[in-house]
């Protein structure tokens, strides 16, 4: 995941969405570059039926909550984690 992520406050960074044309109320601020590899390890299912994925993380860069906010941006926020 190669997102850049900025502060949306003093308790969460948000990946920046390059797609908005600037559009994104960061007031033309882009983030700072972010990058993080994910390799999937397994998979698993949990006990209301859905399935949760186990997955191998490599930080390129050291942003804060930036695995909490990349995994989310990509649609799999971490369990238990009810700020993401």
């Amino acid at each position: 995941i190669d997102v850049p992520l900025r502060r949306k406050d003093r308790f969460q960074s948000v990946a920046v969405n390059l797609h908005s044309g600037g559009n994104d109320g960061s007031g033309g601020y882009r983030g700072d570059a972010a990058r993080t590899e994910v390799g999937a390890v397994g998979c698993l299912s949990c006990g209301e039926g859905g399935l949760l994925s186990l997955a191998e993380l490599r930080l390129q860069t050291g942003r804060m909550h930036q695995i909490r906010a990349h995994l989310s941006s990509e649609g799999h926020p971490l369990v238990s984690d009810p700020r993401y």
